[in-house]
């Protein structure tokens, strides 16, 4: 939890890394924020898919920036078992937990997210929209582009901006049309 050694101590984590599973998995429910940071650093590094019960408990947890860094290393570790909890992210009031959603959701691409994200695009919460927004662009849902067009002129200028953003990844002349409206 020291600061100062841990960048040498999450290196010497990493290198051992299966070998000291447990005694690392621990970590993750120290009440030390610091410990835990650590850990959830290194399981990240690390890429172990045990840990991920574990790092799933901490994205209920109010420390943003403790949350932030489960969010990557679950990215990281990559397990397709992680797609509902992050999923509830998208609608978290910091900007920085939601953007660290989004991306491990583009990463992970889940067989299921097309149809959701397409009816997260007309979810009642603006921030939720503004994600969903941004993962159907990334990912380039066709069946996303109408919804997205209607989305442009939403009443929350963030879910406008980046469903404007997320259409300059479809291939349609519709798209032209819709930013030049947006530019007048």
């Amino acid at each position: 939890g020291k600061p100062t050694a841990q960048k040498e101590v999450l290196k010497a984590l990493v290198q051992h890394g299966a070998k000291i599973r447990d005694l690392l998995i621990k970590q993750l429910d120290s009440d030390d924020n610091e410990i835990k940071l650590a850990a959830v650093i290194a399981e990240g590094r690390i890429g172990d898919k045990h840990a991920v019960p574990a790092l799933l408990n901490i994205l209920t947890e109010d420390d943003d920036n403790l949350l932030v860094h489960a969010v990557k290393s679950l990215t990281n570790i990559g397990d397709s078992s992680t797609y509902q909890a992050l999923l509830k992210l998208l609608g978290h009031d910091k900007l920085a937990v939601r953007q660290s959603a989004v991306a491990a959701l583009s990463s992970l691409n889940h067989s299921d997210m097309k149809d959701k994200i397409i009816e997260l695009l007309q979810d009642d919460n603006p921030l939720i929209r503004e994600s969903a927004a941004k993962i159907a662009g990334y990912i380039g849902y066709p069946d996303s582009f109408e919804i997205l067009l209607a989305n442009c002129n939403d009443s929350d200028e963030q879910v406008r901006k980046s469903t404007i953003e997320s259409l300059s990844c479809f291939e349609e002349q519709r798209v032209f049309l819709a930013l030049t409206t947006a530019l007048e």
